[in-house]
């Protein structure tokens, strides 16, 4: 009986709403080729869809040190990843369910989805161009600048 619990515990973010699937999509569909994807973890809708057109970086799968930078500034460094001509066009994809693996792992400081979320809301570098209770997506401004 054991094994149900840790197995099925998974379902808190293996499982993702309709808002989910739209904000997934919506970026899905919308990033032209060479796009830069930046994620909390590599969970979420259609994450293997158009794997060989974009540039996909789940932070959780960046070194310590990275996550810490981003914590500390992450509308500065995720500003950086996101400005230049590296990429046709760069997303943020924040989702529930990413937001519970990161929760229920433990793999980033408590606080530290709330505070990236919180930090990109509340830039004139970062507009919000999908926004639900569920998931939210970010793009640089244009006019932004470095």
């Amino acid at each position: 009986s054991g094994f149900l619990f840790g197995y099925f515990g998974k379902d808190s973010y293996y499982t993702f709403t309709p808002h989910e699937v739209a904000a997934s999509s919506y970026v899905l569909d919308d990033a032209p080729s060479g796009s830069l994807l930046v994620t909390l973890t590599a969970n979420y809708p259609g994450q293997w869809k158009r794997y060989e057109d974009l540039t996909y970086v789940p932070i959780t799968g960046e070194p310590a040190s990275t996550w810490g930078r981003i914590d500390r500034d992450p509308v500065g460094v995720l500003g950086g990843w996101l400005d230049g001509d590296d990429y046709a066009r760069g997303y943020v994809l924040l989702t529930r369910s990413q937001e519970r693996e990161v929760e229920a792992t433990g793999i980033l400081p408590v606080g530290a989805v709330n505070r990236l979320r919180h930090a990109l809301e509340a830039s004139p570098r970062f507009k919000l161009v999908y926004a639900s209770p569920e998931a939210q997506v970010f793009q640089l401004r244009s006019d932004a600048g470095g």
